[in-house]
């Protein structure tokens, strides 16, 4: 009996420890203090990730916080009908983090400020979502953003969407990625080893425990920290994987040659999508090392290290413009309009950028929205 009383004590002390944990990690400010925006686990997504529709959470970064809200459709945008409003132009806009507005408010976004900026008669549709890359964008708009029959898609390419583009280079040679891809005859593929038997009970977990979200998130960054080659604390943000700045410059490897043809055969089965009275327009989002006076410099001072061989920030610029003209894609420049806004306002490293991450400041999206305005003006010029 003592035995057991003794055993029963132990459990309720436990039980009560975890449960002031709980409320604790609740009451405290924190990334776990909600639960995500994002779902990642379920097995069955079309992308491998995608956002909470009806979410809304602060998230924080080391220097800044910021609201996401998720409109019901899904998206960070306000909200938006499937169906088009009759008498207004309507374009699609594609991409990742930046897209997605990671460090801005909700207003700050690049497509809330150009959707203002082209007026009234036009919608900008934010598809925006961290971690997407080519690939997973064109899986995107074949099975959702089409039916929003856009007349222009626009598609925001970052250098890290490459080694996005690749299940090895995104995850290395075991794929363990959560994103989608693409087989060679077309059909997705998913390398995530999630069970559904145990989804929706993780699922649970996730939503309503504190608790296990501190578990999970600590379990990912262990694991990261072993798997990832990432930079030092940098006041720039050049804060992504090493491995990433490998775009810059012509392919060293397989992987690399391979991670660049994804990139383009994406390109190419976004446009087939298209019809005869639909535009695709692409623009690269210049990064702070992008628009550094000294590139190679600066990637000295963040890594400690020199460049890799081959070394060459123009190289994803150049690549995919030649691309683009041979195939009939559209090119929208933003990074020689970035340059010239920093000359002509003296503006000093780190540029547009947060001084935490590489993501855009507020002023990152209200210039890319006031470059990008007259060229988008041109091309709705041309729909009745």
């Amino acid at each position: 009996m003592k035995r057991f009383a003794s055993i029963l004590s132990s459990l309720l002390l436990f039980l009560g420890t975890l449960g002031m944990m709980e409320i604790m990690l609740r009451v405290i400010p924190s990334p776990v203090q909600h639960p995500s925006i994002y779902e990642t686990d379920d097995p069955t997504s079309l992308l491998g990730i995608e956002f909470v529709p009806g979410a809304r959470e602060v998230q924080h970064t080391p220097c800044t916080s910021w609201t996401v809200t998720v409109n019901s459709l899904g998206w960070r945008d306000k909200e938006r009908t499937v169906e088009r409003i009759p008498g207004k132009k309507r374009i699609a806009v594609l991409g990742d983090s930046f897209m997605e507005g990671v460090g801005v408010e909700d207003a700050e976004i690049f497509t809330r400020q150009l959707e203002n900026l082209l007026g009234p008669d036009v919608e900008v549709l934010n598809f925006g979502l961290s971690s997407l890359g080519t690939v997973q964008q064109e899986i995107l708009y074949e099975h959702v953003v089409a039916a929003y029959k856009p007349d222009i898609v626009l598609v925001a390419f970052y250098m890290n969407d490459v080694s996005n583009n690749d299940p090895i280079l995104e995850a290395g040679p075991e794929r363990a990625t959560r994103l989608r891809y693409r087989e060679a005859d077309g059909s997705l593929v998913s390398y995530q080893s999630s069970s559904s038997s145990t989804f929706f009970l993780r699922r649970m977990l996730r939503t309503h425990s504190a608790l296990f979200r501190l578990v999970k998130t600590s379990h990912r960054v262990i694991r990261s920290s072993f798997t990832t080659a990432v930079s030092p604390a940098s006041a720039s943000g050049l804060s992504l994987s090493l491995n990433h700045y490998s775009a810059l410059g012509e392919p060293k490897n397989e992987d690399w040659r391979r991670g660049w043809e994804a990139t383009e055969n994406a390109l190419l089965r976004l446009q087939s999508h298209l019809t005869s009275d639909q535009k695709l327009a692409l623009f690269i989002v210049p990064g702070v090392i992008d628009v550094a006076e000294d590139p190679r410099a600066l990637y000295r001072q963040e890594f400690h290290a020199d460049p890799p061989v081959g070394f060459d920030v123009a190289y994803p610029q150049r690549r995919l413009h030649s691309f683009a003209q041979k195939h009939g894609i559209l090119t929208l420049d933003v990074l020689s309009g970035f340059k010239k806004y920093i000359t002509d306002n003296g503006l000093k490293y780190p540029y547009f950028s947060r001084t935490c991450d590489g993501h855009w400041a507020a002023l990152g999206h209200t210039v890319a929205a006031d470059i990008l305005k007259p060229q988008l003006q041109s091309i709705l010029a041309e729909f009745r």
